[in-house]
């Protein structure tokens, strides 16, 4: 197999300047390839795309490198993944579901209002796989509202959501 490179302008970033006032500039150090990115990735190694280098993904866990100037909730080296709140975002109405597409590059500039901080305790691999399978599998416990007494059928026991699900559940 041949191995395509391409390098990729980094992205614009002022922390001074009003359009970034809201922004944070996140350096990625991992990412997920969930089903979606796999078909995504599959599709261009079967040469079914006209592109044979794609930027894909929508799970990360990326550090912040800097903020915009209204932006208080975040510092730079914090450690950060996205928020994928589906269909309202939790404080940015007009931003709803995953906050990028294309999180396999080294640096995105993303709205403060779709980041969440990682706790210490959690490595980078394991919160480059848990934003959007937890935040779906939590969402669903929400909708539910199972009771301890009532039972709970899981079905596709392998799959990211279902185990994250199950042991939420426990």
């Amino acid at each position: 197999a041949e191995c395509i490179a391409e390098e990729v302008a980094d992205p614009p970033f002022d922390a001074g300047d009003d359009r970034f006032a809201d922004g944070v500039l996140v350096r990625i150090e991992a990412i997920s390839c969930n089903y979606r990115d796999f078909g995504v990735v599959t599709t261009v190694l079967a040469g079914e795309s006209p592109n044979p280098f794609v930027l894909f993904g929508s799970e990360f866990c990326g550090t912040v490198e800097a903020v915009g100037k209204r932006v208080t909730d975040f510092q730079v080296g914090d450690r950060v993944v996205g928020d994928n709140s589906y269909p309202h975002a939790r404080t940015a109405p007009d931003i709803p579901g995953v906050p990028a597409n294309h999180v396999s590059c080294e640096y995105l500039v993303l709205p403060h209002s779709k980041l969440h901080k990682v706790p210490d305790s959690m490595s980078v691999e394991i919160a480059a796989g848990v934003s959007l399978n937890g935040q779906t599998a939590y969402s669903v416990i929400r909708k539910l509202a199972p009771t301890p007494e009532g039972p709970v059928l899981i079905t596709g026991g392998r799959a990211n959501v279902s185990l994250i699900a199950l042991t939420a559940l426990v």
